[in-house]
């Protein structure tokens, strides 16, 4: 969803979209699906072709761990957007109701 914001301070005027952020993550966790399919197929091997494909098997364990670690640093991303935008629209929300009822009724 895509939210129009403004800096209180300077009036900056911006947009959020964490579709992006929700569609970044969606991409990784398929691709880390994809990943852990690969490594299953892998321990089904014989052993001796396991033992041939041991240079593979590390490469792909170092991209898996990568690929956690940006999923991990996507969420946190998202997870902090999604604080600051809540937090904006119950600022929003208080000054409309003071406007309207007054800070007495408030």
């Amino acid at each position: 969803m895509k939210y129009q914001l403004h800096c209180p301070k300077c009036h900056y005027e911006f947009t959020y979209d964490n579709g992006y952020y929700d569609k970044n993550i969606e991409r990784l966790g398929n691709e880390i699906a994809e990943l852990n399919r690969k490594l299953a197929e892998h321990k089904l091997l014989p052993w001796p072709e396991q033992k041939r494909r041991t240079d593979w098997w590390l490469r792909t364990k170092k991209l898996l761990a990568e690929k956690h670690e940006e999923l991990a640093g996507l969420k946190a991303i998202r997870k902090v957007a999604d604080q600051q935008v809540n937090q904006y629209m119950y600022q929003v929300l208080k000054t409309l109701v003071k406007e309207q009822y007054g800070e007495q009724a408030y």
